[in-house]
């Protein structure tokens, strides 16, 4: 028979965890700007360009993503209304085979914000992600589709890129010898409440 007190703190603890956030059906929409064909890397998520340098936010930038259809506005509106606090870094594979140290900026790029609610200067920061980064990508390279870890009260999921079509294989190329379905990198979303 299972205590009462135990039930109760059972029942406490289950709307937050049944409202966390959907990591996978933002990725699907991220995936879907990746696909697109628009901008490089980061840019294709997040309204400043990166392209050939490492992530800087203008000053007095709130959020660093702008929803560009219905389904991304309620998602994150969905997210901002339950509290949440939510980040991303966006990575190459590079991550995998490269120290930190050396400070690519293809490596990992970030952090940017995602709501309002979320300030920028408690997002983890670069050299804390680093590792977690090319942690995930290991993984995705040995098919994995998904790593999650947990670092200073956030919750970071990791999901895949692949190349989806010719055309993204044919820009990766040079880096890795890549092809139609191999992965590029990936995204690390983070979340706290």
């Amino acid at each position: 028979m299972i205590p009462v007190a135990l039930l109760l703190l059972l029942a406490a603890r289950w709307p937050e965890a049944s409202s966390l956030p959907n990591v996978d059906e933002f990725h699907n929409q991220v995936l879907r700007r990746f696909s697109d064909g628009r901008g490089f890397g980061m840019s294709r998520i997040i309204m400043w360009p990166t392209l050939g340098q490492h992530f800087r936010a203008p000053m007095g930038a709130k959020v660093d993503f702008k929803p560009e259809n219905p389904r991304e506005a309620e998602i994150i509106g969905r997210w901002s209304e339950d509290g949440w606090q939510t980040g991303l870094y966006v990575f190459g594979a590079s991550v995998s085979a490269e120290p930190a140290s050396a400070l690519l900026h293809r490596a990992l790029k970030g952090p940017g914000v995602l709501n309002e609610e979320t300030p920028r200067a408690e997002l983890p920061k670069w050299a804390d992600v680093y590792p977690i980064a090319a942690e995930a990508m290991k993984r995705f390279e040995a098919g994995a589709t998904s790593h999650t870890a947990q670092l200073n009260g956030w919750t970071l999921h990791a999901r895949p890129v692949t190349a989806t079509k010719e055309s993204c294989a044919q820009c990766h190329k040079s880096e890795t010898g890549i092809s139609v379905g191999d992965t590029l990198g990936g995204v690390v979303y983070m979340y706290r409440r």
